[in-house]
């Protein structure tokens, strides 16, 4: 299960970092870090860093919105709302155990992010239906 909820982190890292507005985004390596926390869970999960290079054809094309590279779980994004540097969203992914569903809230500019975001699984896996997650992410250069 922990597993599930690190890939479906992952998939939505590519979303959070670049859902203020397209053309916003700095194209280049981005560099994320995320916690986990999940109620019940008797251990502490490390945190996870990732880096992802965004080229300019991601932004134009608004791949890094989709994040082609995880069809099979896909993401909705709804009730978007964003201005003077904060966001705030739902979302939805279905997974093959269920659905991904939470609000993401915090602050984003075109080089870096920190989001706290809430997600339920439904339905529950393995008796776990709750995660939260605090990611920060950055533009630290080119790819």
């Amino acid at each position: 299960m922990l597993r599930l909820m690190l890939a479906i982190a992952l998939c939505l890292a590519g979303i959070f970092a670049h859902a203020q507005s397209p053309g916003d985004t700095q194209p280049g390596m981005w560099e994320y870090q995320m916690e986990m926390k999940m109620p019940g869970m008797p251990m502490a999960i490390p945190p996870t860093v990732m880096r992802r290079c965004l080229t300019p054809q991601d932004v134009a094309q608004n791949k890094h919105l989709t994040n082609e590279r995880d069809a099979k779980n896909p993401c909705t994004l709804t009730n978007m709302k964003a201005s003077s540097g904060r966001i705030a969203y739902e979302f939805s992914c279905k997974t093959d155990q269920g659905v991904m569903k939470g609000t993401a809230s915090g602050s984003v500019s075109p080089t870096s992010l920190d989001l706290e975001t809430r997600m339920q699984m439904v339905p529950p896996v393995q008796g776990m239906s709750e995660m939260q997650q605090h990611m920060r992410a950055r533009r630290i250069g080119n790819c």
